[in-house]
């Protein structure tokens, strides 16, 4: 071999090894090859959802800006085109019977100005019922009234006596407990001794005034509690049972 040719082959093993430290280097702004480290890290790899990735899909319910989650408001009732189905269950108002129909045929039966549909339930299936306005008018006036009626039992008051109290005060007295028992209301009343007394009748007297006066208000109320005796003691209580004409709403609480 002349020195030609292994100089060409000096020249191919220089040119080889440095194709082979370019793949595994790096070069510097002076040209220079530097070692290309790679940095393994520890810590499992997890893969990034690309940037323009569509989003999630959202949740039904709504969150508030305490955290919790709010449910849709579902005391009222859809009504109109506000029902959110497209055939639905109507209720014959006479027999009470269901027959489905598309709800645009069901909107078309009857005058919006006097009538209105209004869904009664979806499981297992919607029930609609056409409902006429001036009767749920006063459907809606009849339960006031009930729930009117209804707090007017739960009002409560005391009337306290003394056993020689005078006949002018206890007369004035009961006619304020039998208007507060017209009224459906509770009545409490006590007798007890005068301020400053330390007497008062014995236990058999005591019960004997209490089952009089009881008497003098059957007609009005009913006990919803059994009496009570303590020294020189009573108390009976009574529940009245809304005979007044008067609907007007008695005062709560206080003694009397």
């Amino acid at each position: 071999m002349n020195i030609f040719s292994g100089l060409r082959a000096c020249t191919r093993r220089v040119t080889s090894l440095q194709a082979n430290l370019y793949l595994t280097s790096g070069r510097t702004t002076s040209g220079l090859l530097v070692p290309r480290y790679i940095h393994v890290s520890s810590k499992p790899f997890k893969a990034q959802p690309p940037s323009n990735s569509p989003p999630g899909p959202s949740s039904t319910s709504s969150t508030s800006s305490s955290g919790k989650k709010t449910e849709p408001n579902t005391s009222v009732k859809p009504k109109n085109e506000s029902i959110p189905f497209q055939r639905v269950f109507l209720v014959d108002p006479e027999t009470e019977k269901l027959q489905e129909k598309p709800l645009k045929d069901v909107l078309a039966m009857f005058n919006k100005k006097t009538h209105f549909a209004e869904l009664q339930r979806t499981d297992p299936f919607p029930v609609v019922r056409i409902i006429d306005k001036s009767e749920a008018h006063h459907k809606k006036l009849k339960l006031k009234e009930q729930q009117k009626a209804a707090a007017k039992r739960n009002v409560r008051k005391e009337f306290q006596f003394t056993w020689g109290m005078a006949q002018g005060d206890v007369s004035y007295r009961m006619e304020r407990v039998k208007d507060t028992l017209r009224k459906g209301g509770k009545v409490d009343i006590v007798f007890a001794p005068k301020a400053g007394v330390r007497t008062g009748p014995a236990l058999l007297e005591m019960k004997q005034r209490m089952e009089e006066l009881v008497g003098s208000l059957k007609d009005l109320a009913t006990e919803y509690k059994n009496r009570e005796y303590r020294r020189f003691l009573a108390a009976v209580f009574l529940q009245g049972q809304g005979t007044g004409k008067d609907a007007a709403a008695s005062q709560e609480g206080g003694s009397e």
